[in-house]
């Protein structure tokens, strides 16, 4: 099911459903639509990659509600759904003759289905109707890498701000998609996946996440990408190695500040590491900028751990990156104490170290899907060139 669309920052391609509900009556209750839609969405959960929330003109002032009590209304039951709907076409007009209809394309081949009133038995009927219809033409799916993203949908233009490079890179895997998974996680979300990427945390882990991301990770031939920062809540770091606590490697509190050299740009200022393990991930990086916390890593049977940057403190050097890698299984993990290298704004104001930092990143991330580090370096050259 792809379908391309124009976002803020170009065309995008992307499996979704279009909902258009243009032709609703102006009197039609929202959130009962809402509710039908995530229905027919639940059904087609299996098959179907839905990215996030563009409300458009769905949040009409014509409905006398508010947008930010509509956002909270659809905020709470996308918390308890398995879906995030884009909405891309939403006016609201005039009239009683035409039915909402959702319109969706699958190889081709365009379907529409029109909403039926809410019912038990209706939504028996959805669910049986829409599957029947989609599951012959279902197209395979290719292995994909997921984002867990704890944020809110008011935060969804921060992934794009924000990870923007990170999006770009893996866009231009010809093998992998990527997914964006908000709130919880779901094991249905992980059946192909092939990497789990955690940006820094809002809150910590929950146990039930801990144990699903360890049976998908166990399974063997995936990779586990954690990328921290500086987090008030001890909680945060406690759930971090818990999560890692049968791996050598280890998240701490304590900032990496006191490393050889500062980088200040305005008032935003970076650690320079200097410091790296001989590896295909680090070949020919000399320095980066950083602004986290350190990291541990211990030896334990059966794993293969590494420091890849270390800081340069008198009293000795502490990792701030490592990785670790299991045999036979074939499970990798990266952990990072800092988050920069993806973010837009290390580029515009650290310009010297930038390209070395995405390089860094992407060779990290590379490597935790099972690809040679080093054919990261086009994919960054085309980035940032």
């Amino acid at each position: 099911m792809l379908i391309s669309y124009y976002g803020l920052r170009g065309e995008y391609k992307m499996s979704c459903l279009i909902v258009d509900i243009s032709h609703v009556p102006k009197n039609h209750d929202l959130i009962e639509l809402i509710i039908k839609i995530m229905w027919i969405c639940e059904s087609l959960g299996k098959i179907t990659k839905i990215m996030g929330l563009y409300p458009l003109e769905i949040l009409s002032a014509s409905h006398g509600i508010s947008m930010n009590y509509n956002l909270y209304n659809i905020n709470e039951m996308l918390k308890h759904g398995e879906t995030l709907i884009i909405v891309l076409k939403a006016r609201i007009k005039e009239t009683t003759d035409i039915k909402p209809t959702i319109f969706y394309e699958t190889r081709g081949r365009e379907y529409h289905y029109v909403l039926p009133p809410i019912s038990v038995e209706s939504r028996k009927q959805n669910i049986q109707t829409v599957s029947a219809m989609v599951e012959e033409e279902a197209p395979r799916e290719k292995p994909y890498a997921v984002i867990f993203y704890q944020y809110g949908i008011s935060d969804l233009i921060d992934i794009d701000r924000n990870y923007t490079f990170l999006r770009d890179i893996i866009s231009r895997l010809s093998n992998f998609d990527l997914r964006i998974v908000k709130y919880r996680l779901n094991p249905d979300f992980l059946v192909d996946a092939k990497l789990i990427i955690i940006p820094p945390l809002r809150s910590k882990l929950t146990e039930e996440e801990i144990v699903i991301i360890n049976d998908w990770l166990n399974k063997g031939n995936r990779g586990l990408f954690v990328l921290s920062s500086k987090y008030d809540e001890e909680s945060v770091y406690e759930s971090i190695n818990k999560l890692l606590s049968l791996t050598p490697l280890r998240i701490t509190n304590d900032f990496a500040w006191d490393s050889c050299h500062e980088l200040k740009v305005e008032w935003r200022r970076r650690c320079i590491i200097h410091n790296f393990a001989s590896h295909p991930i680090t070949y020919n990086i000399n320095k980066i900028s950083f602004w986290g916390v350190k990291i541990e890593v211990k030896n334990l049977p059966h794993w293969t751990a590494t420091q890849l940057a270390t800081t340069c403190m008198r009293s000795g050097s502490d990792p701030v990156i490592g990785i670790a890698q299991k045999t036979p299984q074939r499970i990798r993990i990266g952990l990072s104490g800092t988050h920069i290298f993806f973010i837009n704004d290390n580029c515009k104001y650290f310009k010297e170290t930038c390209y070395n930092d995405i390089l860094l990143g992407t060779r990290l991330l590379f490597w935790t899907l099972g690809l040679n580090p080093l054919n990261a370096d086009k994919v960054v050259s085309e980035i940032v060139s």
